[in-house]
């Protein structure tokens, strides 16, 4: 008991000695709030990235690469300068990373977006979340795309961008070991636009997961697609599969309006058994028009050709 008195006794007598305040935070009675400050508030971590579209958030930082062993990377490490969209070399995306390309020219009216991956011979895979955004609260066009095999089957879309002040923004949602090469830049002549706009055989898909085939010839290596709306949101989704239910190809895209920023797009077909399949994914009252069409025939080998020798 008299140990027990005395260090009581020399307690007190620091504490009345001392003229600092012991306050524990409000919040927790028992251990003290630890706040980290990343040095770039717009990174976002692996384990937070959402897998659908609608999930997806909105980044206006230039380029960024979270990375979850280092939670908090230096700001010159983390930021890059932005794209121009004449650099005619292709850019390299690294898994979880973003890239932008901005335009402020109004006599840009569209770009041609090209991503595809390396690796083994027919590439590695390909996922990427696509957004076109004007302004700083605007985002018009977004899209995720996905291909099994990057460079047997790249991505190539046509991006209308009408009225001026856009920024393109990429982020590869795969790991870091699939990198991505993107290259975008400026599409805007005659030629395009009657390809684009003078598409026939034009298809009424309803709303309400309504979908729609179109079976290939063994001989069209390329295909074109192009989804329209009378001025409504265009919710849809692009398929290649090949064989009864393999999805090779898979583009879910959003516009705000399906005429300003319709949809189009170049599917390579290798091999045979390949079907175009398009998803309306928006509500019945949102219907959209489909136009599928070869873009690329090969002549087909005669069979007697095999055994031709020189």
């Amino acid at each position: 008991m008299n140990l027990i008195s005395t260090t009581a006794a020399l307690l007190c007598v620091v504490l009345q000695s001392t003229s600092h305040a012991f306050v524990l935070p409000t919040n927790s009675p028992r251990q003290p709030t630890f706040v980290l400050k990343a040095a770039n508030a717009n990174a976002i971590p692996f384990a937070d990235r959402a897998t659908s579209m609608g999930n997806e958030r909105a980044v206006s930082s230039t380029s960024s690469s979270a990375r979850p062993e280092d939670l908090a990377p230096p700001l010159e490490a983390d930021m890059q300068v932005a794209v121009n969209i004449d650099t005619p070399e292709p850019v390299k995306v690294q898994g979880g990373a973003l890239r932008t390309w901005t335009t402020t020219s109004p006599e840009v009216n569209r770009m041609l977006l090209s991503m595809s991956t390396d690796g083994p011979p027919e590439g590695t895979p390909l996922l990427a979340l696509v957004e076109l955004h004007q302004g700083p609260e605007n985002t018009p066009m977004k899209m995720q795309v996905k291909s099994g095999k990057g460079s047997l089957r790249p991505i190539r879309a046509l991006i209308e961008t009408p009225g001026s002040g856009h920024s393109l923004f990429i982020r590869n949602l795969e790991a870091l070991e699939f990198p991505i090469w993107a290259k975008v830049k400026d599409c805007t002549s005659e030629a395009v636009d009657k390809a684009v706009h003078e598409m026939g055989s034009p298809k009424l898909l309803q709303g309400g997961g309504a979908v729609t085939s179109y079976p290939l010839d063994p001989n069209v290596s390329v295909v074109k697609v192009l989804l329209r709306t009378d001025g409504r949101p265009l919710n849809a989704a692009v398929e290649l599969v090949q064989g009864p239910n393999a999805v090779k190809v898979l583009m879910e895209v959003y516009t705000e309006d399906g005429i300003e920023w319709p949809f189009y797009c170049l599917i390579e077909t290798p091999g045979s058994e390949n079907t175009i399949r398009v998803w309306s994914t928006g509500t019945v009252e949102f219907p959209l028009t489909v136009c599928v069409e070869p873009f690329l025939i090969q002549e087909p080998v005669k069979k007697d050709s095999y055994f031709l020798m020189d």
